[in-house]
């Protein structure tokens, strides 16, 4: 299997004169994504809400990723009794967001 190819580093950012854009925080500027969709029957705001969800995106996947291996370690260490990461849903269901947003199988 090949390596997936990794995502533009975050931040991202919204950018307040275009509240549907979503930037990478750099000198550049790139954008990352356009949340607009002339014609679409998605309200502004529900626009909006999906474009502050793009822009969290990179920290909510780091936040993730921090907190399952937090999590594993602490299982790991003993001292959480017998539980097991691999049979916890919420462990799997973490697993599973992280391989869908970093394209891992």
């Amino acid at each position: 299997m090949t390596n997936p190819v990794a995502h533009t580093p975050g931040p991202w950012v919204l950018d307040p004169s275009l509240p549907f854009m979503v930037y990478c925080d750099d000198s550049i500027g790139s954008r990352i994504a356009d949340c607009s969709m002339p014609g679409h029957l998605i309200s502004t705001a529900q626009t909006r809400a999906n474009t502050r969800l793009i822009a969290a995106a990179p920290e909510l996947l780091e936040a993730l990723q921090a907190m399952v291996d937090m999590y594993c370690r602490l299982i790991d260490s003993g001292d959480c009794g017998n539980w097991n990461p691999r049979d916890d849903v919420e462990v799997r269901d973490a697993n599973k967001a992280i391989c869908k947003a970093t394209g891992a199988a």
